[in-house]
């Protein structure tokens, strides 16, 4: 028996992740969320492509309207951001 298909919405990070990655045309090895004083890693991104918040699919959601960035860095395809992501900034810990 086939289980029938997953409603459209029903997996909202997944349906995210799809979205993102039609859109940087690669799959990250890596994900950062940086801290305060880590920008400068985010400038050594090559081939970089930001995702501007209001261009965040859906499921993909940040308590601050901070980019994110795609690209490689030393040869390793990532994903960056720097916005608070914590529990304590009202996120389960099922989201973050």
């Amino acid at each position: 028996m086939v289980a029938p298909a997953p409603e459209p919405g029903r997996h909202p990070v997944r349906d995210a992740a799809k979205a993102l990655h039609k859109r940087i045309g690669t799959t990250p090895r890596v994900a950062m969320l940086l801290g305060s004083g880590h920008a400068a890693i985010a400038s050594r991104l090559e081939d970089r492509k930001v995702i501007n918040h209001d261009e965040l699919p859906a499921g993909v959601e940040f308590t601050e309207r901070a980019p994110l960035l795609s690209g490689t860095l030393e040869g390793v395809p990532v994903v960056i951001s720097d916005p608070p992501v914590a529990a304590y900034e009202g996120r389960s810990h099922r989201h973050i």
